[in-house]
């Protein structure tokens, strides 16, 4: 079947009319070409309804995109980038990208210096740092990449990160 980008209508040998769109066919369940227009148009108020992204996403709903459209499909060291995510998501999951300013990061850090988020160890500052950056990569992600382009978020809404990364040892 051709992937298309933009829904459309579509009648089948056997007379039913169907939406098509990308790999995906739904019956609409009618013969009737003024019904099938009729519930091809509910059919995309409905997906309007659920493609909506909030303007202010949590870090939960950042960090989930994220992984699933850059970390499972381009990241080398999958394990790595999502023991970072994991690591975030205990502190900021259920928190919308505008509350996370430095003096949440600053928080967050010593929470994760003491142990007492994420896994629970105390987090190096090297640790730490690759977890900032993974908040960094995956916020920015959300700004100017993920897709459908419609889920971006302002560049302005994004929080100041390099500001709180912590110095680690010469090696």
């Amino acid at each position: 079947m051709a992937r298309h980008s933009i829904p459309h209508l579509i009648q089948r040998s056997n007379g039913y009319w169907y939406v098509s769109f990308e790999q995906e066919r739904t019956s609409l369940e009618t013969k009737d070409r003024k019904t099938a227009n009729k519930r091809f148009k509910e059919w995309l108020n409905r997906r309007a309804q659920n493609d909506q992204v909030d303007s202010d996403p949590t870090i939960g709903v950042i960090l989930t995109v994220y992984d699933e459209q850059h970390v499972q499909t381009k990241v080398k060291d999958k394990e790595r980038s999502q023991n970072a995510i994991a690591m975030l998501r205990d502190f900021f999951e259920d928190m919308p990208i505008s509350s996370v300013d430095r003096k949440v990061l600053q928080k967050w850090i010593a929470r994760r210096k003491a142990g007492t988020t994420g896994t629970k160890n105390i987090g190096s500052n090297a640790s730490i740092n690759r977890e900032l950056t993974a908040l960094r990569s995956a916020c920015n992600f959300m700004h100017k990449r993920v897709e459908p382009i419609q889920h971006r978020i302002p560049g302005w809404i994004l929080p100041d990160i390099a500001g709180v990364f912590l110095d680690t040892p010469p090696s």
